[in-house]
């Protein structure tokens, strides 16, 4: 009885996570804990670029020592 007890909490829990991380990955949230808000938009810009009509093209300029992997992967694409 107990091995069976066992068995159904182990199943539920990988069932559970599982639901979790469906969940989860349709939600396509994230949360910015950095004290600054590094990576969050405000209501403002939020707002702004909803209300926006027509594309907006970026042109991003590198150059010299790039700090970060990030920016080296990103100079090598463009």
């Amino acid at each position: 009885m107990n091995k069976r007890k066992n068995t159904v909490w182990w199943i539920g829990l990988i069932v559970g996570l599982f639901l979790i991380n469906y969940i989860a990955s349709k939600l396509h949230s994230r949360i910015d804990l950095t004290e600054e808000k590094r990576y969050s938009l405000t209501k403002t810009t939020r707002a702004l670029v909803r209300n926006l009509k027509n594309d907006v093209t970026i042109h991003v300029f590198l150059r010299g020592d790039l700090p970060s992997v990030e920016f080296r992967k990103l100079s090598s694409s463009t």
